[in-house]
């Protein structure tokens, strides 16, 4: 569907095929590392420090997590009050 998939075919066929199982074994390995790297990338940068309360019932805070939450909120916000309606009226 894509010209990447085009160029693909043009070399991958005849003496140069790749099965699926080959396809596999070669890009899984890739893929559970980089989801483990990514895994350990969201923990670090939204890291979560308990807290209690007066209860003593613990509290979680996000660490970056909320101040990137509340940031693209207010670039949404601020984007959307500077657009025209989209209805003519």
């Amino acid at each position: 569907g894509t010209p990447p998939n085009a160029v693909a075919m043009k070399y991958l066929t005849g003496g140069n095929a790749i099965g699926f199982g080959t396809w596999m074994a070669f890009g899984v390995p890739y893929v559970i590392l980089l989801l483990l790297f990514m895994g350990w990338l969201v923990a670090v940068m939204y890291e979560v420090r308990s807290q209690r309360n007066a209860t003593g019932e613990v509290l979680g805070e996000a660490h970056l997590g909320h101040a990137v939450i509340q940031g693209a909120i207010a670039v949404v916000t601020s984007t959307s009050a500077q657009m025209r309606p989209f209805v003519k009226s």
